[in-house]
């Protein structure tokens, strides 16, 4: 493998540790202490529509996932839910 492949694969590698380490400490998928699997399943599915959401604005706006996370809790980014909204379809 040549030296180009090698820096793809450690960028990839990278994005891939940032998401993981996203949803473990700030969205709560680290030291679950539920009883029931039916809770933890939804607890491990809001996370990853939160996730999904704060993703699908990063990339959008060419932020890493803490800088947008910053701009969220400092106010000085409003996390889109318009992906959330049901899609209205105009009678023909």
């Amino acid at each position: 493998m040549g030296e180009g492949g090698e820096r793809e694969i450690y960028r990839l590698r990278q994005a891939i540790e940032e998401m993981f380490r996203g949803l473990q400490r700030e969205l709560g998928w680290r030291g679950h202490r539920h009883r029931r699997r039916a809770r933890l399943l939804a607890h491990l599915a809001l996370g990853l529509a939160a996730y999904g959401l704060i993703e699908r604005q990063r990339e959008g706006l060419g932020l890493s996932f803490y800088q947008c996370r910053r701009r969220l809790i400092a106010g000085k980014l409003s996390l889109d839910l318009s992906p959330l909204l049901p899609v209205q379809v105009e009678a023909a």
